[in-house]
């Protein structure tokens, strides 16, 4: 990084959240409400469409600093097994660990809209908190607990 800012993307390092004024968030809400809208108009087979959506998915294997935490995926994989959890309640209780918002978490695991809504409801759901319950037992077992 040199004294005018950062000269590449690399050099930012990893961006956990954006500080914005409430003005900007209401302006960036409505910017994305009015994009959703020309999406939804354009079709989902729209090359556009599909090009967005690949770019905005996050990938199978998601850094495991962001949405896996001190946890492997391995080891959410088999605590989700053993409390029969399906694939979107794992992702939920892993994202509720890293420190998402129920919302940001449902968002995350695909849970359907609207994700404050469905975000509590599944935070709530008894083997989300299994798996909570779980991971934190782990994290106490391994010396890495803060909570």
């Amino acid at each position: 990084m040199n004294d005018n800012g950062p000269t590449n993307k690399s050099d930012l390092g990893p961006v956990t959240s954006i500080e914005v004024s409430r003005r900007e968030h209401v302006r960036l809400r409505h910017m994305v409400r009015d994009l959703v809208t020309a999406l939804s108009l354009l079709g989902e087979g729209h090359p556009l469409v599909r090009q967005l959506a690949a770019i905005l998915q996050p990938p199978k294997d998601a850094p495991t600093s962001v949405l896996w935490g001190d946890l492997s995926r391995s080891w959410w994989s088999s605590a989700a097994e053993r409390v029969g959890a399906d694939e979107r309640q794992t992702v939920m209780a892993a994202a509720l660990e890293s420190g998402l918002s129920m919302a940001q978490a449902a968002r995350t695991a695909g849970y359907s809209e609207p994700c404050r809504k469905s975000g509590f409801v599944a935070a709530r759901s008894t083997r989300v908190m299994q798996l909570r319950e779980l991971a934190q037992a782990e994290k106490r077992r391994r010396g890495l607990w803060t909570g």
